[in-house]
């Protein structure tokens, strides 16, 4: 399950595979509206700009997975699985240090680091706008 303290899991994998299907230059339309990405497990939700997603996860490194992972040809020949792409994803963001910028939620808003807007809908905590504007 997704968290700050567990961002490196398949929630977020899903959400970045999903994300580059969706932004797929060769697409015949590729969808360049997207505003938010949301990972949720109904209680706790993690709201992600789509230019900090973009920023944070279409690197040289996760964009030639993914072109591999679509391509007949490439890393993943035979039938390939989504579990393939996300077992690879998971090496590339552990190796590289890509999490934290989302894990360190003590870097001020303004810095280039991101971290996600967070809101618990618990019976302690009531819902508040937290995100300009945006009530949940």
């Amino acid at each position: 399950m997704f968290s700050l303290e567990n961002v490196n899991c398949r929630a977020l994998h899903e959400c970045i595979l999903y994300y580059l299907r969706e932004r797929d230059e060769n697409l015949l339309t590729p969808n360049t509206s997207l505003t938010y990405i949301i990972i949720t497990d109904f209680y706790q939700f993690y709201i992600f700009k789509s230019s900090e997603f973009k920023r944070l996860f279409e690197s040289r490194q996760i964009k030639n997975l993914y072109k591999n992972f679509t391509e007949k040809k490439g890393l993943f020949e035979k039938n390939p699985k989504n579990e393939d792409f996300y077992s690879e994803l998971k090496k590339i963001l552990s190796s590289v240090g890509f999490l934290d910028s989302v894990r360190d939620s003590s870097k001020p808003s303004n810095s280039p680091h991101t971290k996600p807007s967070h809101m618990n809908l618990s019976q302690e905590n009531p819902p508040q706008a937290n995100i300009e504007g945006y009530y949940f």
